[in-house]
């Protein structure tokens, strides 16, 4: 493939191709100098390859894979392709192909991974500037090299429920010494991101306290939704309890479980199911979506405004409350996030996981063995329960649980 330059044209490299771009890999750059050689018979220079005589760099094409906790090693080789999201709060391995050519990573312990949030911050006037396209990798005023400040989205299984030192956590950013590829696990990573979210991924091979030493090898995106399976487990997979057949109709005796932990044939495009497996066990909750009114309408929590003119004015559904309505935005997804955390369990629309205490009996009991399914039905899995109303609700999950309660941490 060739490209046309000059001194003030930014040259746009081709696209890769999906199904054949599944690796990391390295490009000699070669320049033909208007020149016309003996090999091609006709009159016009550099229209033919042999005429491109003279290299001039090399081109790295970095490749970050998603990997299981347990099949890292074997990532991204035939029969074990990668995952392409990750599921909020379960554990992850993040490996790094490094580009054959003997310079694209040192044999060395001196390299860290930085984590950068999808929205950059603000700068000194309070404007947030998104630049499309992006900035290349190597400019001085692209974010991995500008940006010092972490996303919290992406921490340590060992951060999650205990505190670590700022050391330590250093040493966890290394990826080891190998010079095909980079790897972070032990601890393994988690994200704690919402749905459909998405971080970027920096790397420094070296003299990584200059900020200007990391750029971008990447993006992790998690799932835009999991998947509602139609029985707790397969059909014909044995054991003492039957499957349960999932929620249908309002009053009739259900269970709900999700789905996900498929991976994608990339000559077909993205399974819509395509994540890393459900590992940890969860807890369920349940919120109205388009049907109670108790949420504060879009832009009502303006400066100035007193809790008693707060409480006066009138309430709307989530859904209109985050517009949804309208519009599907990251700040939408993100208020989900925040309204599963923050909404009371009510006991007047389900009898089941109606508390923090009644959802206890509902767990999802997973892990650390992978699953394709998470079923809320108990540790068991013989629990069912009843919808009392009609609607369309948010399923949250919690997958923190504190291992003394059982109850979200």
């Amino acid at each position: 493939s060739g490209m046309d330059a000059d001194s003030s044209t930014a040259v746009v490299m081709p696209g890769l191709r999906p199904d054949a771009a599944t690796s990391s890999f390295s490009l000699t750059a070669c320049y033909c100098p208007n020149y016309d050689g003996p090999v091609d018979a006709t009159p016009d220079p550099c229209d033919h390859a042999s005429e491109f005589i003279q290299p001039i760099g090399v081109i790295y094409y970095w490749m970050i894979l998603i990997c299981d906790v347990d099949t890292y090693a074997s990532c991204g080789v035939q029969g074990n392709p990668p995952f392409m999201r990750i599921l909020p709060q379960h554990p992850f391995v993040l490996r790094l192909q490094c580009p054959p050519g003997g310079t694209s990573c040192e044999g060395s312990d001196r390299n860290r991974v930085k984590f950068l949030p999808e929205i950059p911050p603000a700068d000194a006037n309070g404007r947030i500037i998104i630049e499309d396209p992006e900035r290349a990798i190597w400019e001085p005023q692209s974010r991995c090299k500008t940006e010092s400040a972490e996303t919290p989205e992406i921490q340590l299984t060992a951060t999650v429920s205990a505190a670590i030192n700022a050391s330590a956590l250093a040493d966890f950013k290394i990826g080891g010494t190998r010079r095909d590829y980079k790897l972070w696990r032990n601890p393994n990573l988690i994200g704690m991101l919402f749905m459909e979210g998405k971080v970027e991924v920096c790397y420094c091979d070296s003299n990584c306290d200059d900020s200007f030493q990391f750029f971008k090898v990447g993006e992790i995106t998690t799932a835009s939704s999991a998947g509602v399976a139609r029985w707790t487990k397969p059909l014909g997979s044995g054991g003492v309890i039957a499957p349960i057949e999932s929620l249908q109709y309002v009053t009739k005796p259900g269970a709900l479980t999700l789905y996900a932990g498929l991976t994608s044939n990339v000559t077909e495009g993205m399974h819509p199911y395509d994540s890393i497996p459900w590992r940890r066990k969860s807890t369920l909750k349940l919120i109205s979506f388009d049907d109670s009114e108790i949420y504060l309408p879009y832009g009502a929590r303006r400066r100035g405004v007193d809790s008693a003119a707060l409480a006066a004015i009138p309430r709307v559904t989530l859904e209109k409350s985050l517009r949804l309505d309208r519009e599907n935005t990251m700040a939408g997804r993100r208020g989900l996030d925040t309204a599963c955390a923050t909404t009371a369990f009510d006991s007047t629309l389900i009898n089941g996981p109606n508390s923090a205490d009644a959802a206890k009996e509902f767990m999802a009991w997973v892990g650390p063995q992978p699953s394709n399914y998470l079923p809320f039905s108990g540790s068991e899995n013989d629990q069912t329960f009843i919808m009392l109303k009609a609607g369309t609700y948010i399923v949250c999950y919690c997958s923190v649980i504190d291992t003394t309660s059982n109850l979200c941490a």
